[in-house]
């Protein structure tokens, strides 16, 4: 009888076994004879044992930065000695699944008698480090037979290396050049391009497709946090999440558990395309609201000037009546004014605050004048007014963005209860922000979201005890302040309880204090209270600003492309790279001596790239106080060797964006210049 072995890596830094691991080792546990689990992180051994010992042979612990190659070489070596299974199968967490049986899978690839196999393969592919990688076995879920487990080969695949970074590359060239055969389940012939520029990742373009079409067992849990626009319009993941609920192939909240818990709510946004587009006239969606979720409902609104009466008028008058109505002002003379006007409205359900003093504006009125609002309902939408001075910009700018805030909130009537359908339908939706302004001097929020509020953010983020990731890597999404959630997924805010003078005094600065930090704060909120977040607005504002943002971006375009060496590029990720190459070609032209700060695997391939372009890199850079690297393919400098007060030396940084912080006190001393990858 022929035994088999599963080899099952679980890594988590912070030592955590989460759900959706222990549904995937529990559908693997029952078609294996032998289980072994290496656990990567800081797992308490003895807890950890608790909680999966009914799904293992045996346990081990290793370091978080334990690679796979040392624990298959670890394995593959004492099975050596042992020589007792006839098949090794290794898998990791970094999947959810199964969709499908797993026992389907491996019954076919026996069928199949390669001598190694996974469930799909990459082709040859350009890596962002400048290497061209030859086709290679994606290793989440792959075997060894028995005539390759026991060979000479693996054994001295494994004994001569000390590590290997580019396991997948490595392995499959090497045994497919020994003679070994290898192929995988699923094997897609018109992905197969014999371009490296046009190979596409299954995982990551078509996982709607494999799921759908081919049983595919899995989802990349990473797929929630890809930072490029790929070749599938970035619509794949959005597809495939809706599949899985509405085939019933999984339970969605092991998702959500995990990607709110591990990754950054703006990445997770973008990936799954959180972007609601809400008919203005109601559907038979919004039929489900009934009168209990209006009761159950309270809008605030924030109303600071007078005139602002006038304008948001017509919206105040479309709120159904059976939704509490609470007005926030900042004088007696506003509230008789309102009083007024509701009266000639003959308005009901409604209450008038008073703000008392005149502090913190919008967030106070949320935070403190109506804190205990909360509790009292499940759905609160808040909305306020807006104008700009003459300083900053003319007065219809922030005309337009208070149009942007009410239109986007409080439409319609229809447009209201398909709000509250949408947040009723997607039990982990908590909070739905309006889009954030791009007209007039507001584009520039796109790029600059954080503008410099990001340092008080982080700060506010420690005091409400956030568990989340917030990066200045990220641009937060929700700006404005206007917003529907559920009151729950704002809790640790609230829980906080602000109180005015916590607020800056008027006039107010225009960024950088604790409002602008609320602002951006709450979907991390939500995110740490398990909820997730997006973007709301009326299908008809969305049509307008489809047609501006069209606008912008074709004269950005139409710019770019009027010059002679951006045309004809192909796709937009070749323009920008283009747009790059361009620059670098530029600094690089005006430097004698090139080197290169970081000796990594990005500084290794732009050392390789640059020789083929007929430039010399005089050596790596690394700072002074650490070891060099060694077996580097160029000399190696500490900074102080080098003389940077000369003007035709160029320092390339090849570092993680991340480092960049820490190294700033030492690159603003540099007199030379820099380029930052």
């Amino acid at each position: 009888m022929n035994l088999s072995k599963l080899l099952f890596i679980l890594r988590d830094k912070e030592g955590r076994i989460e759900e959706c691991d222990l549904l995937l080792l529990k559908a693997m546990y029952p078609l294996f004879d032998y289980i072994t689990v290496f656990l990567c992180g800081d797992f308490a051994l003895k807890k950890s044992e608790n909680i999966i010992r009914d799904f293992c042979s045996s346990l081990k612990n290793r370091r978080y930065d334990y690679t796979d190659f040392q624990i298959i070489k670890e394995e593959v070596l004492l099975l050596s000695v042992q020589n007792g299974v006839d098949e090794l199968v290794i898998a990791n967490n970094s999947v959810f699944g199964p969709f499908f049986e797993l026992d389907d899978v491996l019954n076919i690839m026996k069928l199949r008698d390669y001598d190694f196999w996974g469930l799909t393969k990459m082709g040859e592919v350009v890596t962002n480090s400048w290497e061209i990688f030859s086709e290679h076995l994606q290793m989440y879920f792959w075997g060894i037979e028995r005539k390759l487990l026991y060979s000479q080969e693996l054994q001295e695949f494994f004994q001569t290396r000390k590590n290997c970074l580019q396991l997948e590359v490595e392995f499959t060239s090497f045994f497919e050049q020994s003679g070994f055969s290898w192929g995988t389940y699923i094997d897609i012939p018109k992905y197969n391009s014999n371009s490296v520029t046009n190979n596409i990742n299954l995982l990551y373009e078509v996982t709607y497709e494999l799921v759908s079409d081919y049983n595919f067992p899995f989802l990349k849990r990473d797929y929630f946090i890809r930072k490029e626009l790929g070749d599938s319009a970035n619509a794949d993941l959005y597809k495939t999440v809706n599949l899985l609920s509405e085939k019933r192939l999984y339970n969605l909240d092991l998702i959500w558990d995990f990607v709110l818990k591990h990754y950054n709510i703006v990445q997770i946004k973008d990936s799954m395309n959180l972007n609601y587009i809400l008919p203005v006239g109601q559907t038979e969606k919004a039929l489900e609201i009934k009168d209990e979720d209006c009761r159950n409902t309270v809008i605030i609104m924030h109303l600071a000037y007078e005139e602002s009466v006038d304008e948001a008028q017509r919206y105040i008058a479309i709120v159904p009546g059976e939704i509490q109505k609470i007005f926030v002002v900042i004088n007696e003379a506003i509230k008789q004014y309102l009083e007024r006007k509701l009266l000639d409205m003959k308005y009901e359900n409604y209450e008038i605050r008073i703000m008392k003093p005149n502090r913190g504006r919008d967030m106070n009125s949320l935070f403190v004048v109506c804190r205990d609002v909360w509790k009292k309902y499940r759905y609160l939408c808040f909305t306020h007014d807006k104008r700009t001075s003459g300083d900053t910009g003319s007065f219809v700018v922030g005309k337009e963005f208070m149009n942007l805030l009410w239109e986007n909130t409080l439409k319609s009537r229809g447009y209201i209860f398909e709000v509250l359908a949408l947040l009723k339908r997607e039990k982990r939706l908590g909070y739905l922000t309006v889009p954030a302004p791009y007209h007039d001097f507001y584009y520039e929020t796109v790029a600059k979201a954080w503008a410099k509020s990001y340092e008080v953010t982080k700060e506010l983020s420690e005091n409400l005890c956030l568990n989340v990731e917030i990066s200045d890597q990220y641009q937060p999404f929700a700006l404005g302040n206007a917003f529907w959630c559920k009151t729950d997924a704002l809790r640790d805010i609230v829980n906080y309880k602000l109180e005015t003078n916590d607020f800056s005094e008027e006039p107010m600065p225009r960024d950088g204090t604790i409002s602008h930090a609320l602002e951006r704060i709450m979907i991390f909120a939500a995110q740490n209270a398990g909820y997730y977040s997006g973007i709301v607005e009326n299908a008809e504002y969305a049509g307008r600003e489809l047609n501006n943002k069209n606008y912008m971006w074709e004269k950005l375009i139409e710019k770019i492309l009027l010059r002679p060496q951006f045309c004809n590029t192909g796709t937009f990720s070749r323009l920008t790279k283009l747009i790059y190459d361009t620059s670098f070609e530029e600094f690089l032209h005006k430097r004698k001596e090139i080197y290169i700060w970081g000796a990594g695997k990005t500084g290794r391939g732009l050392n390789r790239e640059l020789k083929k372009r007929g430039y010399t890199v005089k050596g790596y850079i690394c700072s002074d106080g650490f070891s060099k690297p060694e077996d580097c393919d160029n000399k190696v400098f500490y900074l102080s060797e080098v003389d940077c007060s000369n003007s035709n030396v160029g320092i390339i940084l090849a570092i993680h964006k991340k480092f960049y912080k820490e190294l700033c006190p030492v690159l603003e001393k540099l007199d030379t210049q820099l380029y930052y990858l």
